[in-house]
């Protein structure tokens, strides 16, 4: 069949990137045409290519003569089709698939995927078998009675479902208690479906670490499955980012097994730079609290965050046993409509808190805000109001990506004043369970949860953005004494800084204090000066980029340093952030000329090292730090990091020349009639003028043609790239003026033989040959002495119908993906000069 043979060619064409990357594109098409209410119905968001192929990664070899692979929620396959490429990478000769999808109009993408990976496999002598099943996998639930699995690599659907009417409600209750998402279903069957010692890696949202209503569904699966691993992203914007997701995910990994003593705990900004990840092993223990019945798992980011956790989890008590309570606001404003006026002195009715009344260390209500409110005491308040007494009250929700995950305000009954007070539901408020609070025990607490220790303790222990009163009731706390100590501190303090706020918790619970930012850029400013860089690259703004590169914050340990891929745009804005230094738009050029140029030449840093035939002039350009500078940066300033850079500096022209070789394999060879040959830069402008040479010359000049000038994209960037062949004194003699070859086109190519100049402009994201270019090149060349044609090439039809109305009369277009063509825009022949 035709189809057949297509198949073949593909499989035998095509490596595992090239594979995943092409089902990644049939979904992507398959997303811009469904509708966003289908998919938000079905909790679709399928993965992209680097996710889908770090997951598979993750996977171990397997004791079985054939490998199940499960992939509960398909989509075109992506997840299965990695995952089967790393079982064959692993040896596993014979795999069989199982893959079930609810989408009828996608199932035919996968097919056509599992049809290929088949191929794959039977060109290289193993053997691939799949099952595509057109049916719900939660309500299917295959574990009761299909033949285990060994591996299931899963992006679950994510919606909520109502627990009374839903066909999921019931759908596992043999499994856990609750009914918290649809993904945790699919979870929990997987892991039901799992063999002894099999793997489930999912990327999931991390809400089941914590989440109230997940309690049941964590403990099934902390009873059933061993923790391996869980990979965090920094970024909640970049993992489905395409689908403009904003979501805190995990990546995890669970063997059917005991739970092992160790997890390992890794993280990147996003999926660019998820190979790149960082990882560190702790004690499980200390990450899954099974000191309560919530089993809650924590996670910390960085080795500060482990110091953070071990501190808390050392104090001697806890929210509940020290006396406290905390309650939601009783006020549910959609339900209370009739209660809720416009402050009004002569009506009967109390101050209604909301959240904008909430600040660090206070509450305000004047009844002259726009926002504020008064709560009527109408027949029935008794349900929503409260006693007017001293309370914490914390901020239930922050925005997605805020700074701060929690704040602190002190509610004083002497401030505003009365009998009642009403607290709208977004709003936690905190008191002692058998008399009211102290004003100074209150001030002790907020100065605590609006401390940056507390914040990062939060942070691991919650991913959510909404901060539940039963989190608050499980944290961990300082003596009741030391707590009043630091509201007293908090009281006689002028200005309530963060830098205040953090000094005063550390002093109180013994932590050393964050490292200021002066100190950090001279430890940095260090750093540069012992990695032998002249004075002039360890200046403050060197500084700044390497810590920004570094992705080290004034209050972070050398010991975190990674190396994630920064755009210029992104080291300014971390500088911006975190250094109080606001380099403006046009101060780009300066750092990437002045600093990021002499960072690559020093083997500092590596450019587009996730793609390095990128082009120079790419928007997408980004710079980071190698792995012998990361090596360097985790020693110190306390480990062996002089001997660090005694190794680096050993074997620095190494590193240059491997860095060399790497990027001299992605440049692109022209050679010439001639037999010269010439290497330009990566990318798809100098690919074009390759094109020009090899494909266009050839054909419609010929052996006559000479090529009297070329340029390297590269050397408008100062950035290694050269004018690359540039005859000046036969232009002279065909009578093109020297000061006109800064107006000259791409190419260049004289026709000896006809006597005819081709001025040519290779178009790849600006530059035709419009009429106001024809006329510049016109009047730069009007002393020529020959026939001028006039060229736009394009690298295919699809750029060319970008410009088309804007090209020239009297000139021609050539089309590199179509060679043997041109087009010519009117005039009175076909070719020639005008």
């Amino acid at each position: 069949m035709p189809e057949d043979k297509a198949l073949f060619a593909f499989t035998n064409s095509c490596d595992r990137t090239k594979m995943i990357e092409s089902a990644v594109l049939a979904q992507n098409e398959y997303f811009a045409v469904k509708p966003k209410a289908i998919r938000k119905e079905l909790g679709q968001y399928f993965t992209g290519s680097m996710v889908a192929d770090y997951m598979a990664s993750l996977i171990v070899p397997v004791n079985a003569p054939v490998v199940r692979i499960l992939d509960a929620g398909a989509g075109t396959g992506v997840l299965a089709l990695a995952a089967a490429l790393r079982c064959l990478e692993l040896g596993h000769e014979c795999v069989h698939a199982v893959l079930y999808e609810i989408d009828e109009e996608i199932l035919s993408h996968l097919d056509l995927n599992m049809r290929r990976l088949s191929r794959t496999f039977q060109a290289q002598g193993a053997k691939f078998t799949f099952d595509i099943r057109h049916e719900d996998f939660v309500l299917a639930r295959p574990d009761k009675a299909e033949e285990l699995f060994h591996v299931s690599s899963i992006n679950p659907p994510y919606f909520k479902y109502n627990s009374k009417t839903s066909p999921y409600a019931c759908a596992t209750t043999d499994l856990y208690k609750g009914n918290p998402n649809i993904y945790a279903s699919f979870m929990a069957v997987v892991a039901s479906c799992t063999a002894e010692n099999g793997q489930m890696v999912a990327i999931v949202p991390r809400s089941f670490t914590n989440g109230l209503y997940f309690k049941g569904f964590r403990k099934y699966l902390n009873a059933t499955m061993s923790l391996e691993r869980i990979h965090i992203f920094r970024a909640r914007n970049k993992v489905f980012k395409e689908l403009s997701v904003l979501q805190e995910n995990v990546i995890c990994s669970y063997t059917k097994r005991r739970q092992s003593s160790k997890i390992v705990i890794s993280a990147s900004s996003g999926y660019e730079d998820i190979v790149q990840s960082e990882r560190r092993e702790y004690k499980t223990k200390l990450l899954i609290d099974c000191s309560n019945e919530h089993e809650i798992i924590r996670i910390p980011e960085t080795a500060e965050d482990l110091q953070i956790l071990e501190t808390v989890e050392q104090w001697p008590s806890d929210f509940q046993n020290s006396g406290y309570t905390i309650s939601t606001g009783r006020v549910v404003e959609h339900r209370t409509r009739e209660y809720i006026i416009q402050p009004n002195k002569k009506a009967i009715a109390v101050p209604l808190l909301r959240m904008h009344n909430v600040k660090a260390f206070k509450t305000e209500w004047t009844g002259r805000c726009k926002k504020d409110a008064s709560f009527l005491l109408l027949e029935g308040h008794q349900k929503h109001t409260s006693e007017n007494i001293p309370y914490v009250i914390l901020k239930r929700f922050s925005s997605k990506d805020e700074k701060r995950r929690l704040v602190a305000g002190v509610h004083n009954h002497k401030i505003i004043v009365g009998i009642l007070i009403a607290l709208e539901n977004h709003l936690n408020y905190i008191g002692r369970v058998d008399s009211p609070i102290d004003i100074i025990e209150c001030y002790g607490l907020a100065v605590l949860f609006n401390s940056t220790l507390m914040d990062k303790y939060f942070r691991c222990i919650s991913g959510n953005t909404q901060v539940n009163a039963t989190e608050i009731r499980l944290l961990k706390l300082p003596a009741r004494k030391v707590i009043c100590a630091m509201g007293k501190a908090v009281m006689d303090c002028s200005d309530t800084n963060q830098e205040n706020i953090d000094q005063i918790v550390n002093d109180c619970i013994g932590v050393r204090g964050s490292m200021t930012k002066e100190e950090k850029l001279a430890q940095a400013q260090e750093l540069l000066e012992m990695l032998g860089l002249p004075k002039q690259q360890y200046n403050n703004r060197s500084a700044w980029v390497f810590l920004a590169l570094a992705n080290i914050r004034p209050q972070d340990n050398w010991q975190d340093a990674q190396a994630p891929l920064l755009p210029t745009v992104d080291i300014m804005q971390f500088i911006r952030e975190y250094y109080g230094q606001d380099y403006k738009p046009n101060s780009r050029e300066t750092i990437r000329r002045q600093t990021l140029h002499q960072f690559e030449q020093a083997r500092i840093v590596d450019r587009n090292r996730d793609n390095p035939s990128r082009a120079t002039n790419s928007k997408d350009n980004n710079y980071s730090l190698n792995e012998p500078i990361i090596e360097v940066l985790r020693e110190y300033p306390n480990g062996e990091w002089q001997a660090k850079i005694a190794e680096y500096e050993k074997e620095l022209n190494n590193l240059q020349e491997l860095y060399q070789r790497k990027l001299d394999k992605e440049k692109i060879p022209i050679r010439f009639a001639n037999g010269q040959e010439i290497m330009l830069s990566p990318g798809k402008h100098n690919q074009l003028h390759a094109d020009i040479v090899h494909e266009f010359c050839s054909r419609f000049i010929g052996n006559s043609g000479v090529v009297l000038y070329i340029g390297d994209t590269a050397s408008s960037r100062n950035e290694g790239g050269k004018l690359m062949i540039l005859e000046t004194e036969q232009l002279k003699a065909l009578g093109v003026s020297p000061m006109a070859h800064d107006k000259l086109p791409d190419v260049v190519v004289y026709d000896q033989e006809r006597k005819w100049l081709f001025l040519i402009e290779a178009v790849t994201s600006h530059g035709a040959i419009s009429p106001k270019r024809w006329i510049e090149l016109e009047k730069a060349l009007e002393s020529c002495k020959v026939g001028r044609v006039y060229v736009t090439a394009f690298p295919d039809a699809a750029e060319f119908r970008k410009y088309a109305a804007d090209i020239a009369w009297e000139t021609e277009v050539w089309i590199a993906d179509n060679p043997d063509h041109m087009i010519h825009f009117n005039g009175d022949r076909f070719l020639g000069p005008h």
